[in-house]
């Protein structure tokens, strides 16, 4: 009963089966090497949190979209994947609450969160910076306190700031996006000419445009 965390050390660079794992809400792990925890056959599980990693974070069969994940205090890569049923529907939304989160731009670090069409992401903590890597994912809302760079976003055709201090995302979507800032300083960057929406909200906003304006820009 209650709400029960349990406190990992991912140490060697195999695979961790939490088999037997019930009823406890929060599992968080520190990955000191490049390993994977799987929560295969686990139960009752409401958060799941990698932090403070020394090497890459990588999470698997997670057996609900309703779990919520949580990255912190680290400049590594995470990877967040789901048992295939859970996210085999096409209106599959999950949260990711970043703190402390900073990936180097160009470095290739990231955060995969495959197979959800709607992506949550809340910047805490500290100013985040972090690649998203969603395929599918075309659906992002952006809420919290701490400004969020989340570098190139790929997928994403409707995405909705309610943050605070500010959104920084360079929009590469093939078709039409639509796009909403928030109350803070948001920054944009659209490079295809297509019938975009883009809204800065309130802030002193910058929207860049690298294509070529048509007739109906």
């Amino acid at each position: 009963a209650g709400n029960d965390t349990l406190s990992l050390e991912i140490a060697g660079g195999s695979t961790y089966q939490a088999t037997k794992l019930a009823n406890i809400e929060t599992v968080s792990a520190a990955f000191t090497s490049a390993g994977t925890l799987t929560l295969l056959g686990s139960t009752g599980i409401k958060t799941v949190n990698a932090y403070g990693d020394a090497a890459n974070a990588t999470f698997t069969n997670i057996n609900s979209s309703a779990i919520a994940l949580g990255f912190s205090n680290t400049t590594q890569t995470a990877t967040f994947g789901y048992v295939p049923s859970v996210v085999a529907g096409t209106a599959d939304s999950a949260t990711l609450t970043l703190s402390n989160v900073e990936q180097t731009s160009g470095g290739g670090e990231s955060i995969t969160v495959n197979g959800i069409e709607t992506l949550n992401i809340v910047s805490t903590g500290s100013a985040n910076t972090a690649t998203i890597a969603a395929t599918g994912a075309t659906t992002l809302n952006v809420s919290g306190s701490q400004t969020a760079n989340l570098g190139t976003l790929a997928t994403a055709t409707t995405t909705t700031s309610t943050n605070t201090a500010g959104l920084t995302a360079s929009f590469t979507a093939a078709g039409a996006i639509t796009v909403v800032g928030g109350a803070g300083n948001d920054s944009f960057t659209r490079a295809a000419a297509t019938a975009d929406s883009i809204n800065g909200g309130l802030g002193n906003d910058t929207v860049t445009f690298t294509a070529n304006l048509g007739t109906t820009d």
